[in-house]
């Protein structure tokens, strides 16, 4: 007797409930958390308020605002060149790891950098952060993505990025509207470690 052919909703159903068994993997869940909280810390703290605090707090003129963040795109490129040999030495998760150490402590040195010239060595690190992990968040998950789902995992991950991009200045506004500036960038220095806490935990 002649099999029918499956229906297409039922592909879809085994498409999705293939899908959503990778996207359950541990690890899985761990990148994409990781994903979320770099983006809010990326737009929040780094992106939207770095400039409203060189303003404010040492009246910085539009030229070195846009220096400083120029600054610290730049050494995330020249780090990004770099991972290679990095990967090399140590492993993408133990890079992965440190790079939100390194957020947490480049944002804890913004909450208390006494001046201009000063902030460039917290956005400079802030930069060098962002340029380990990135590529290995993107590495690591693009690695648990069967062939088949990949196109599924990434737009999973771009939707964390995207609201990781929209909550970043909302959690900065609610934050510098509670606690001030300081206060603001060392609860994004909180979340820097609640990332370190999560991918330790669950990207193993």
């Amino acid at each position: 007797m002649h099999n029918p052919e499956p229906r297409n909703d039922d592909r879809l159903r085994d498409y999705f409930g293939s899908v959503w068994e990778n996207l359950r993997d541990r690890e899985v869940f761990g990148l994409i958390g990781a994903s979320l909280l770099t983006f809010i810390v990326l737009f929040g703290p780094q992106i939207s308020y770095l400039p409203i605090l060189m303003s404010a707090r040492f009246d910085a003129p539009s030229y070195i605002i846009g220096a400083i963040l120029s600054g610290a795109s730049l050494t995330t490129a020249v780090t990004s060149t770099q991972l290679g040999r990095l990967t090399s030495r140590f492993s993408e998760k133990s890079l992965l790891r440190a790079a939100f150490v390194l957020y947490a402590i480049a944002l804890t040195a913004v909450a208390f950098t006494p001046s201009l010239p000063l902030l460039v060595l917290p956005a400079a690190l802030f930069g060098v952060a962002q340029g380990i992990n990135l590529p290995n968040v993107f590495s690591l998950l693009n690695a648990h993505a069967p062939t088949e789902n990949r196109g599924a995992f990434m737009a999973t991950n771009g939707m964390s990025l995207r609201a990781g991009q929209t909550i970043g200045p909302l959690f900065m506004a609610s934050a510098a509207g509670t606690l001030g500036l300081t206060g603001a960038y060392l609860s994004a220095a909180g979340l820097a470690l609640l990332a370190f806490v999560l991918v330790f935990a669950l990207v193993r």
